[in-house]
């Protein structure tokens, strides 16, 4: 390059982050990875001081120069702003790219790309993101032009969950522009990382006859459907994929293609957006949830339970010493109220808790405790009532825990004989508090003075009911068809014992189990004696609220609604498309109404579900007024996908046919945990 264009021009492979400014974003990071010895199509920058002179002409004949020193006969001509592909913004598609240009048409390329940063999409994209004049110079890459049998892009870390351990990669056939304008659904693939093997994949794409335009007509055929990658080639990828996070400290966005079995890198980038995570109330499936209720409850007369629960669960995730307790979502609507967690994380938690009760020996003095506390809180109101939660929560969780527990220590029996053992030793000594009353109902056969000696019989988490006139003459006869109702059968123990050569420590096991069962009877009765006292909120629960991670956070109406929907409400849905989800915007499912669009300058109403074939940098300004965004074509690192991260637009990409199916006006619910659209 002759020395006069020394400021103008620059090898790609003497650039890097240091020449920021002078080079862009783009070509800073394809500087550096011809340093790190990976395989980047040679080339050449057009420096942002030639962009700020304003004229080619004079840089003309060392153009032609450079071009011809590269041996292609065909290159790539790709903008590099000084803000693109930085860790705040992307400038997916904003941007032009002319592709396999020639030495005649590589002036006109060069002034294609510059005159992108004036265009309104760049223009508007710029001040959304705030981004400078001054770092909207842009630069110029020129590179020996890949003609890719198979290309693609992969993240480094899996965008949606978050998960670092995951690399995800989509590939098509042909260019991988392709990919990116999201008019071909790729294969995909999950790797795991440490590993090296797919953990899942979906490895077909609809065949499709395209053309593609691009700095000169040519056609692209795409008529062959299925393995897009082999597993060489899938190999190949994940060692780059590290070496290149590893050479960068941070998840990578990573460009590549493949020519002739050989593999080359065309672009790397810090992942712009991880909102699309699953959201932090994610669960799971339904059915993989342990679930206490739905019961009958409201916020007021449950406030101080949940109140002490907070507390309490805090304390213990603090505490190095005791079970970490899983992550759980409490909610409450339509006076209901549900308690939910990872059924096996919350099983593993309560027979830990139950252990360690073992270990402790602590129920004699709890008792005592409790009792103490309760005696003082007779006509004690929700804020004061917490105090008398406290001291019974331990008990509570080993409680939960006690069977899965015991059962360990009884394997050495079969299945039938455990339950049998379970059945005898676990009934409490002493009689339920409504069995003793039941008693006391049949022996007096008089329902009014029954009504005013427990006037809260009927009270619970759901309220004060007012109706124990009702409820005492209803049970006295049912009582009198069956008179065994209120009664506990309990088998000899002693003989059971000996029967099955229970040892000693498994006999105070089971007989900690009574105990405990014991405990929890007589503080329900005292709940309900105190349902009268409640006149305000113990905390402030109104809808519900999370617990992960030692922290409680509460939630609003619109995320419990939507997350009642998903664990308590869920049914086989009517799915009539499904896809990828490319960003849940931190929500399990969006509904709506929906508007299929043909063109970035159709009349869309705000807030609506935007439904297209696929998108491009002109449909961002619908995007950011809509609902939601439905494709048919695209991947999760389509255009679509990468703006929607950006923009936290829930999003499902890849219907295929969500245009044809879907009409304008349709209400419908997608999912954005499965990816499916119902309506």
């Amino acid at each position: 390059m002759a020395s006069s264009a020394i400021s103008y021009l620059l090898p790609l492979n003497e650039v890097g982050y240091k020449q920021l400014s002078l080079v862009g974003g783009k070509a800073a990071s394809l500087g550096e990875m011809l340093k790190a010895g990976l395989p980047v199509p040679s080339g050449f920058v057009i420096t942002t001081d030639a962009y700020k002179q304003g004229s080619l002409k004079s840089l003309k004949s060392d153009l032609l120069k450079a071009f011809d020193e590269l041996g292609a006969k065909r290159v790539a001509v790709r903008s590099s702003a000084v803000a693109e592909d930085s860790g705040d913004a992307s400038w997916a598609g904003q941007l032009d790219t002319a592709l396999n240009v020639t030495r005649d048409g590589l002036l006109d390329a060069v002034e294609y790309c510059w005159q992108s940063i004036l265009s309104n999409r760049a223009q508007s994209y710029a001040k959304d993101h705030k981004i400078s004049k001054s770092k909207q110079a842009v630069a110029v890459v020129v590179q020996a032009m890949v003609n890719s049998d198979t290309a693609g892009v992969m993240f480094t870390a899996n965008p949606i969950s978050e998960n670092l351990d995951q690399c995800v990669i989509e590939a098509v056939f042909g260019l991988g522009e392709l990919l990116v304008q999201g008019v071909v659904t790729p294969a995909s693939y999950v790797m795991d990382k440490k590993s090296g093997k797919v953990v899942e994949s979906s490895k077909h794409h609809q065949a499709k006859k395209l053309i593609y335009k691009a700095g000169q007509n040519q056609e692209i055929k795409v008529t062959e459907a299925g393995e897009v990658l082999a597993a060489k080639q899938l190999k190949d990828l994940l060692d780059k994929a590290k070496q290149i996070e590893t050479y960068y400290g941070k998840p990578q966005d990573i460009e590549f293609a493949f020519e002739g079995g050989e593999l080359y890198i065309v672009q790397s980038r810090p992942i712009t957006s991880m909102e699309a995570r699953a959201p932090a109330t994610a669960l799971g499936e339904p059915d993989e949830l342990f679930y206490w209720g739905p019961s009958r409850a409201t916020t007021l007369y449950m406030s101080d339970f949940m109140e002490a629960e907070e507390k309490y669960l805090t304390s213990l995730a603090g505490d190095p010493k005791m079970p970490n307790p899983p992550k759980s979502l409490v909610m409450f609507r339509d006076k209901k109220m549900v308690w939910l967690s990872n059924a096996k994380a919350f099983s593993k938690f309560t027979a830990d808790m139950f252990m360690s009760y073992q270990v402790r020996d602590r129920f004699d003095n709890d008792l005592e405790e409790w009792r103490k506390v309760v005696r003082q809180l007779e006509n004690a109101d929700g804020p004061e009532l917490v105090k008398g939660w406290k001291p019974t929560l331990f008990a509570e969780f080993a409680l939960y825990g006690a069977e899965r527990s015991i059962t360990h220590q009884l394997l050495r029996f079969e299945s039938k004989m455990r339950q049998e053992i379970w059945d005898a030793f676990t009934v409490p000594d002493e009689l339920t508090f409504i069995a003793k009353i039941d008693q006391e109902l049949v022996e007096s056969a008089d329902p009014a003075t029954m009504a005013s000696k427990y006037p809260w019989i009927d009270d619970g988490y759901r309220g004060v009911a007012n109706k124990a006139r009702q409820y005492f003459t209803d049970r006295l006869e049912m009582l009198k068809e069956n008179p065994s109702s209120g009664q506990d059968k309990r088998k000899d123990r002693g003989e059971l014992a000996k029967k099955f050569g229970l040892k000693s420590d498994e006999l105070k096991a089971l007989t900690l189990v009574r105990q405990l069962a014991e405990f929890m009877d007589e503080r329900k009765a005292w709940m309900m004696r105190t349902r009268r006292n409640m006149t305000k909120s113990a905390g402030k629960i109104e809808y519900g609220w999370l617990f992960d991670k030692g922290k409680v956070t509460l939630l609003n109406e619109r995320a419990t609604e939507e997350l009642w929907e998903r664990y308590i409400n869920f049914k086989s849905s009517n799915s009539v498309v499904s896809g990828v989800v490319a960003c849940n915007g931190n929500h399990h499912f969006a509904n709506g109404k929906v508007h299929v669009v043909h063109s970035p300058t159709d009349n869309v109403p705000n807030d609506r579900i935007l439904v297209v074939t696929a998108t491009s940098p002109s449909y961002v300004p619908l995007m950011r007024t809509a609902r939601a965004l439905i494709t048919d074509h695209g991947g999760m690192m389509s255009h679509a996908a990468i703006v929607a991260r950006e923009l936290n637009l829930p999003c499902i990409v890849g219907t295929h046919h969500g245009t044809k199916v879907l009409k304008d006006g349709d209400k419908v619910v997608m999912d954005l945990v499965k990816g499916e659209v119902s309506k």
